[in-house]
């Protein structure tokens, strides 16, 4: 081999050995670790059409998410590319009647890839099993929803689509998508103490089969909830929340509930997270004793 080809040649042969090494020896491990991608996909919202792709990333750095449809023979249609920051994620999915399989890889800015999930191109399916799936969250495919075919040309129209119509048994004020560590799911909030059967006090869980409870739940109305710092959020009338006093906002940080600070005097009706901080707002004059009027964030 002549002396320039192989000084080249041998730094290249030198890093690949390194990376087979450490591919061996982290294998074990990354198999017991929580796959941090994850996927669901959910029937259309309010009647707009198209489904609705639930992506949750549990990662500590930002990239660039590539989202495709494979068809039964392996032909991949690009749908979309976004930036993707930790935490979750609904975006609309067009889909087509061949799509078999949505498959999203996520790569930092250098083009390596950092994760990569796949699901069922159809909304209320259970996601693949992580045997036909290789880095799905193995989460995700525990969630099992209620099939909900996307409408082929007919007239949309709204559907009993939990438990037979055995939904809450007074208001939803509020909705939201959480992924506890267990996948993604829907919460709701609202007047009810009741849902599917089971008392919850006013805020659910729906993780695509059945409904559940969040601990004790609250002992008023809840009219916020959004998802803030990997936590959920909730806000309203209550003054406890679970069995922790918490004025008009709680935090559940998926096996229990804690207050933030020493909440309000008054109503918290409205939750987002804006600029990377935590903005409520009600009818409460103050929060955590510091004179706010009615809008207040949390840092």
């Amino acid at each position: 081999m002549p002396r320039r080809l192989a000084r080249a040649v041998v730094p290249v042969l030198r890093e690949l050995l390194l990376l087979l090494c450490v591919g061996v020896l982290a294998a074990p491990v990354a198999q017991a670790a929580e796959r941090p991608l994850s996927l669901l996909l959910l029937p259309p919202i309010a009647g707009k059409g198209d489904p609705q792709l639930a992506i949750s990333w549990k990662g500590d750095a930002s990239g660039q998410l590539s989202l495709s449809a494979v068809d039964a023979a392996g032909r991949s249609r690009p749908l979309k590319t976004r930036d993707l920051e930790p935490g979750m994620h609904l975006d609309a999915v067009v889909l087509q009647a061949a799509d078999e399989t949505l498959v999203a890889v996520l790569r930092d800015g250098a083009g390596r890839e950092l994760a990569r999930a796949e699901h069922a191109a159809r909304p209320g399916l259970v996601a693949l099993p992580e045997d036909q799936a290789g880095s799905t969250d193995a989460a995700a495919a525990a969630l099992k929803t209620t099939p909900a075919p996307r409408p082929k040309g007919g007239t949309l129209d709204w559907k009993a689509t939990f438990t037979s119509n055995d939904g809450p048994n007074s208001n939803v004020n509020a909705m939201t998508i959480y992924d506890d560590g267990t996948g993604p799911a829907l919460l709701i909030g609202g007047g009810f103490t009741t849902v599917g059967g089971q008392i919850v006090n006013r805020i659910a869980r729906w993780n695509g089969s059945a409904w559940s409870a969040l601990g004790t739940g609250m002992n008023n109305t809840v009219f916020a909830l959004t998802v803030y710092g990997g936590e959920l959020i909730a806000g309203g009338d209550f003054s406890t929340a679970g069995v922790t006093p918490a004025n008009r906002i709680a935090r559940w940080n998926g096996s229990a509930w804690s207050a933030l600070g020493t909440g309000m005097n008054g109503s918290v009706r409205a939750l987002t997270v804006y600029g990377g901080e935590l903005i409520a707002g009600g009818s409460f004059t103050t929060a955590g004793g510091t004179t706010v009027n009615r809008i207040a964030r949390w840092n």
